[in-house]
């Protein structure tokens, strides 16, 4: 069976929005992960053992964007209600960008790193509004 990313149709490699004069360090990257196990475990009963829990790979149903770069930060702004001047390393919220459901996940802080979870369904949405958000900043797609 062959897996098929969510984004492979609108995610191509390249420069985009003000990344004239820019150095790589001053530009955003954008890509997409895949291959990545998210998992869901389910408790039955109360004493968590071998035969009282549930499995379930949800890996297929979500599509991953992962930001980098100086403005990480803005662009969140741009679409979100949450207060990112807050936000650090290790911290997730799940809000909505743009009125789509999405989580992310703060991996860095120096260079800022975020990876940006959504439905399958609403993957290509959510990748134009990062991208559109990022235009202003210059982005490179990797």
């Amino acid at each position: 069976m062959t897996m098929i990313s969510p984004l492979q149709n609108i995610h191509f490699e390249g420069s985009y929005g003000n990344f004239e004069n820019k150095t790589e360090n001053e530009l955003l990257k954008i890509s997409e992960l895949k291959n990545l196990l998210i998992v869901q475990i389910v408790q039955f009963l109360k004493n968590f053992n071998d035969s009282d829990f549930a499995v379930t790979d949800l890996s297929h149903s979500k599509a991953i964007i992962e930001i980098e770069g100086p403005n990480v930060k803005e662009v969140l702004k741009k679409g979100c209600p949450f207060n990112f001047n807050i936000f650090s390393k290790n911290m997730c919220i799940n809000s909505s960008y743009n009125g789509i459901s999405f989580l992310v996940d703060m991996v860095e802080d120096d260079p800022e790193k975020a990876r940006i979870f959504s439905l399958r369904s609403f993957g290509e949405s959510m990748y134009h509004s990062i991208t559109d958000a990022s235009l202003e900043y210059g982005y490179k797609c990797i």
